[in-house]
């Protein structure tokens, strides 16, 4: 008999029905509970103990842990590896004052105005 335990518990199908596919890509099957209680009653979520509810094999526990753990987005010094990074005023500021001006008195969207970071353990200048 195979054993299923629950990986995690979200909110909205959205982010479960995400979390399941990164699982497939991986090769891990899973599947949902609760989908459609807390998809009709999203308010009482937390008084019921609900949320939807995704199970895997016993077996892939771990990895499929591993796996959603990965999602994380935190931005990281390449050079050194470091969390320890700090966001900076990059040289251009002028132009991304301008396009962000431009972008409001014409109602247009920004575009791609990327990030500048300054690891505090290496010095490491970067751009994301």
């Amino acid at each position: 008999m195979i054993k299923t335990v629950i990986l995690t518990s979200c909110n909205n199908s959205v982010e479960a029905k995400l979390i399941q596919g990164n699982l497939a890509n991986e090769g891990i099957e899973s599947f949902l509970s609760n989908e459609n209680y807390t998809s009709l009653y999203p308010n009482m979520n937390e008084a019921m103990g609900s949320g939807i509810k995704i199970f895997v094999n016993e077996d892939d526990a771990e990895r499929a842990f591993q796996i959603i753990k990965g999602g994380d987005r935190s931005v990281h010094c390449p050079k050194c590896n470091s969390l320890n990074v700090k966001q900076t005023i990059s040289k251009n500021w002028y132009q991304k004052a301008g396009v962000l001006l431009l972008a409001l008195i014409t109602a247009n969207p920004i575009g791609d105005i990327r990030s500048s970071y300054s690891c505090n353990d290496c010095g490491k200048k970067f751009v994301i």
